[in-house]
């Protein structure tokens, strides 16, 4: 080999080696550093029995714009159940100018001082309203609760010491999956891509968010396979932790996501679009739209 490209080989080998060493650093500062700012109480959560014992444990906060997502998604969906306009987007999570006028035209059928606010008072009224109603009650347990109880969000949840206290640091040895997985995330924020796509046409921000990383899920899956991109999911989501309910439904959609892709291409199904495969799994029911109804152990 002359001696000019023999250099330039060297040089591109030691650039290539340092760039996968900085981005080897950037996922040990992620998966350790990051990881350190989970709350370590993760054990005192359980999956809600039933609404009542949901919307009591709700009940203990006042809920309005700004609340958390998990907050404000059960609000709205009672309130939807039992006929009250939330806006075309319905349970988005997103506490606006819709769902304070629902909650204050609620409050004022109902003889509750009417903020707007969903006050411990209003949310145990909904909940004695979802009582009197079966047609709104079903409604809201269907959404809210009953998909939580299949086996896999439970088993998910049991295993959350493992998910939390793994490291992932074995995704290290998997340059394509890492490389890929940067790669996604520089251009992940910019593009449209298939779970915004799903969502257009409403303020489903946090679904959007959801989909977006579980897209990207499935990108780096086609390439390395479905292990590397759940080490590399959990990874992500665990640096930018928001809250065991929203934590705990995209890590399961991740999975439900790469199981959907097996099986497609288990069955010689065409897995290129991945706003079709997002499509047909939401209508299979693979994945879980709401956050998870978390209430503590002793409720």
């Amino acid at each position: 080999m002359p001696p000019l490209i023999n250099k330039t080989v060297k040089a591109l080998a030691f650039f290539l080696t340092s760039l996968y060493a900085l981005l080897a650093v950037i996922l040990l500062k992620n998966t350790i550093f990051n990881q350190m700012d989970i709350p370590d109480d993760y054990n005192n959560f359980k999956i809600a029995e039933n609404l009542d014992e949901f919307f009591h444990y709700l009940s203990n906060h006042e809920i309005g714009p700004g609340s958390g997502v998990d907050a404000t998604i059960p609000i709205q969906t009672a309130l939807e159940s039992l006929d009250y306009d939330i806006g075309n987007c319905g349970s988005d999570g997103i506490y606006g100018g819709y769902t304070i006028n629902a909650v204050y035209k609620y409050q004022t059928d109902h003889n509750i001082k009417p903020t707007g606010f969903a006050s411990g008072e209003t949310v145990l009224s909904l909940m004695n309203s979802l009582k009197a109603d079966q047609s709104a009650y079903d409604t809201t347990y269907e959404k809210l609760i009953k998909p939580f109880h299949d086996s896999a969000p439970t088993l998910l949840l049991a295993d959350l010491d493992k998910v939390i206290n793994t490291t992932n640091l074995s995704v290290i040895f998997r340059p394509d999956a890492l490389t890929k997985a940067f790669y996604e995330a520089l251009k992940n924020d910019a593009r449209i891509n298939a779970a915004q796509m799903l969502f257009k046409g409403c303020a489903s921000l946090d679904l959007q968010d959801a989909f977006r990383h579980t897209d990207s899920m499935l990108r780096i899956a086609k390439l390395s396979g479905g292990w590397a991109a759940i080490k590399i999911g959990d990874m992500r989501e665990k640096s930018e932790f928001n809250g065991y309910p929203l934590f705990l439904m995209d890590i399961y959609n991740h999975r439900a996501a790469i199981t959907l892709l097996k099986n497609y291409e288990e069955a010689g199904l065409d897995t290129s679009n991945n706003l079709e495969l997002f499509q047909n799994g939401m209508e299979e029911g693979r994945f879980i739209l709401t956050p998870f109804p978390l209430v503590p152990l002793e409720s």
